[in-house]
Order: C-alpha cells, then structure tokens, then sequence
C-alpha cells in the first residue's frame, strides 16, 4: 500500500465515511469528501469538474479504485492543523436528524450544493426538506470558514 492511499483513507476516516466499499454511493461520497476536505484546506492536489450535479476527479476515480486491490492501512497521524480542519468539516457536515437518506447521500447532497448544482435528495418528496438541510449545512461550513 503506497503512502498516498493511506493518507486518503485517513481523510475520508476522519470526517466520518470510515471503511468504504467499491459501490456507486461510497464512490459518490468519497469524490464529495476529497473536495470538500479541500475547500476546508486540507488541498490533496485533486482538480474537480462537475458531472452530474457532482464533483468529479478522473484521477481520484483512478486512485479510489487502487484502494479496493489493496487492504486498508491503519490510519496516519496529521499534524495538528490539518486535524482541526478535518474536524470542523466533520461537525459541519453532522446529518440532520429529519434527513431521511445515509450519510453518504448526505456528504454528496451538500458536495453539490458547493459545487452550485442542483441539490440531491433521497426521493422527490423530501426534495424541499432536503434543499433548506442542505443550505443549513452549507452555513455551518461558512461559519467554520469552508465554504466557497
């Protein structure tokens, strides 16, 4: 396992996703993740376009699947900067308890929102509750300083 795997599971870990698995919504979320642990300045060099209402990077894509023909490394210890930055992206995107989707639904929802896309919501009848979660998100990572 190279060193930069490590330091993206340790990211992705340290602002909640865990130990991800090879499908479309961890996939989702993991994109969602890297970019918004660089708008909160934690920059691991991935340049990001919108595809579908989400932030995308071809080579993030390339390394998440490197991740999965590996096992997972323990996690690496940051210095104490980048720590307290991870950790106020993590309490900014706490989930709402009335959010009716998983968590990583949620990370890509507000990812989107950043990105100035159309919100995601779990289903099209949460759509209004959805979108005002999400803004409420998107002020908590302007009150910690993230947002664009």
């Amino acid at each position: 396992m190279n060193d930069w795997t490590a330091v993206l599971w340790t990211v992705t870990d340290s602002i909640g996703l865990g130990r991800l698995n090879p499908t479309n919504e961890s996939f989702e979320a993991f994109q969602s993740a890297v970019f918004l642990a660089k708008r909160a300045g934690v920059d691991l060099g991935y340049n990001f376009r919108p595809v579908d209402g989400m932030p995308y990077s071809r080579v993030l894509a390339r390394d998440f699947d490197s991740l999965f023909r590996r096992c997972p490394p323990a996690s690496l210890r940051f210095d104490r900067e980048t720590r307290a930055k991870l950790r106020r992206l993590a309490d900014a995107l706490a989930v709402p308890s009335t959010y009716g989707g998983t968590f990583e639904s949620w990370i890509v929802a507000v990812a989107s929102a950043e990105l100035g896309q159309r919100s995601v919501s779990p289903d099209r009848e949460s759509a209004p509750e959805t979108a005002r979660l999400v803004e409420a998100a998107r002020a908590r990572l302007g009150g910690a300083g993230i947002a664009a």
